[in-house]
């Protein structure tokens, strides 16, 4: 009994302890790590969210607590210390990401964001079995004596391998994880490899270029580090098919090694933290594939809009900056707190640079496949101070507005519908039949064929062409319009009793051929002039040749005076 009650005392301050950060942890204190893949073509996950601090915390606690890497944290919260954000300070959990430009199968590390995101995928198995082949044994007779010059056939073994073949099915989640990464001078390669090889409790047998560098710092290693808390390989390792490299967990004797989570302090390595790659070591099989991208900025789509996430880039993309600018050459070099400042403010116009050439060329690509309207103040912004947090920089342009063909015509609003355009009447009296008028059938008020005709409600009738290219009295009619009817009537034809020859037009109008002239001519209604009979004489005649008219204008044909008396 005494035990027990000693150890409710201690039981409760624990119990009240893990309440009490459920409480401060909010909503990211039971988040779920393992975010649904969106679908169609969207490419974020996950949200934005928020702590308060508590009195004891620091930026390293709390990235811990949430699986948020170092750089990521500070990124997301420049403006709060890092050592003492004090109590009550909200502080940004950025657990919004896009998700990389690379395959969605496997392991994918994006190295300057030292994030690692794993997309789990059935593979099928493909599975070899290789006869291997035993040694000779001398053949015996019947009486179980070797027979001389005989040897048996050797004994066949078979071995079965297995390889991961295909994927069965695309992915569906997507589990991510902060990793430390390899420093400036012990880079981490890029490109696609795949996962050789699991070991847990691993021994780590350092390289000799490690050694060297212990060495100089007055440490020396030995030639096997055996499993167990000082192994810097931590509980699990997952070897890559690079050979050296490596994704493992974190030195369990050193509890300032975890805090290195998400920063560039490796030889080459992923480091994660022991609880997030304990949760990962067995859901990884041995040929997994693993991609290793170097993506400072990420573009992805949701629901229309395009977003950007930026994070620094590594240094030795700059080809301006020299390795003695690098972070950790800096935080371990002798110079003055002044002139660190003064080399780090000229990284930061160098990477300002660097990011505003790769983000607008990123951009240009996109606006290939889409056409965006982009928002420039809000890619600056981004540019200028990375967070590392997803922001929107524009949205799908709306397509054109497309207008209606020139031959759909809107409904009638009077109900009937439109009449159908008229062709030209047949030349008469036996003439070769015209071609339509250009505006036959156009609606009225329509001034040529060419333009799309505008819709009218009364269209007119075609013109009938004129049979004579010239005229003599030197002069051509107007083309006859038709009259607009303000009652609902429609345009009628020409009254039957006008003439069908009236004065010919100048020139023959829209192009056609003259007919040659009839041989006979019609006759002409009572006071309608012939325009083709003989002009008249300045003297008139009556019905009998030598009749005089009341003219005073003397005969030509009346007899002479002669002529009289012979008679």
């Amino acid at each position: 009994m005494r035990n027990n009650n000693q150890s409710l005392p201690i039981l409760r301050p624990r119990f009240g302890g893990w309440i009490a950060a459920l409480l401060v942890l909010g909503p990211w204190g039971v988040r779920a790590e393992v975010y649904t893949l969106p679908s169609g073509s969207d490419d974020l996950i996950g949200q934005v969210e928020y702590a308060t601090a508590r009195q004891e915390d620091t930026l390293i606690d709390i990235a811990r607590r949430t699986s948020v890497g170092q750089v990521e944290m500070n990124m997301a919260n420049p403006k709060v210390d890092r050592w003492l954000p004090g109590a009550g300070t909200r502080v940004v959990i950025p657990h919004r990401y896009i998700l990389p430009d690379s395959p969605r199968a496997g392991i994918v590390v994006n190295i300057p964001e030292m994030r690692l995101y794993f997309f789990p995928v059935q593979y099928s198995t493909i599975t070899h079995k290789k006869a291997v082949p035993g040694k000779a044994k001398a053949a015996h007779g019947k009486d179980g004596k070797p027979a001389k010059g005989k040897s048996a056939p050797p004994p066949v073994t078979y071995v079965t391998t297995t390889e991961m073949g295909e994927p069965v099915a695309p992915a569906s989640q997507v589990i991510t994880y902060p990793v430390s990464m390899g420093r400036m001078d012990w880079r981490t390669p890029i490109g696609k490899t795949r996962i050789v090889q699991k070991v847990k409790d691993p021994t780590w047998t350092p390289p000799e270029s490690i050694k060297r560098e212990h060495a100089k710092k007055g440490e020396i290693l030995p030639d096997v580090v055996p499993a167990g808390p000082d192994n810097p390989l931590g509980p699990y390792a997952m070897k890559l098919g690079v050979a050296g490299y490596l994704i493992h967990g974190t030195d369990r004797a050193d509890p300032a090694k975890p805090f290195g989570i998400g920063e560039r302090v490796t030889h080459g390595c992923m480091r994660m933290y022991n609880e997030d790659v304990t949760k990962l070591f067995p859901e990884v099989s041995v040929g997994t594939p693993v991609y290793l991208v170097n993506q400072p900025i990420k573009l992805g789509w949701s629901a229309g809009e395009l977003y950007m996430e930026v994070t620094w880039p590594l240094d030795e993309d700059i080809k301006e900056i020299p390795a003695k600018w690098g972070d950790d050459v800096l935080d371990e070099s002798n110079l003055g707190e002044e002139e660190i400042k003064a080399i780090r403010a000229k990284k930061r116009t160098l990477m300002v640079a660097y990011l505003t050439k790769l983000g607008n060329t990123l951009i240009e690509k996109e606006n290939a496949k889409h056409a965006i309207l982009v928002d420039r103040a809000a890619i600056k912004a981004a540019v200028e101070h990375p967070n590392g947090i997803p922001v929107s920089i524009g949205k799908l342009a709306e397509p054109p507005v497309i207008e209606t063909a020139p031959s759909e015509y809107p409904a009638n609003p009077y109900g009937s519908p439109y009449p159908a355009p008229q062709a030209a009447p047949a030349y008469p009296y036996g003439g070769a039949g015209q071609a339509p008028a250009p505006n036959a059938g156009v609606p009225y008020g329509q001034p040529s064929p060419a333009a799309p005709p505008a819709p009218r409600q009364y269209p007119t009738q075609p013109q009938a062409a004129y049979p004579y290219a010239t005229t003599p009295y030197g002069s051509a009619p107007s083309r006859p319009q038709a009259a607009e009817y303000p009652y609902g009537g429609t345009a009628q034809p020409a009254p039957a009793e006008q003439p069908q020859y009236g004065r010919p037009p100048a020139t023959y109008p829209y192009g056609a051929q003259p007919q040659p002239r009839p041989a006979q001519y019609p006759s002409y209604p009572a006071g309608q002039p012939d325009p083709y009979a003989r002009p008249p004489a300045t003297q008139s005649y009556g019905s009998e040749r030598g009749t005089p008219s009341s003219s005073a204008m003397p005969d030509p044909f009346a007899p002479t005076e002669e002529e009289e008396e012979e008679q």
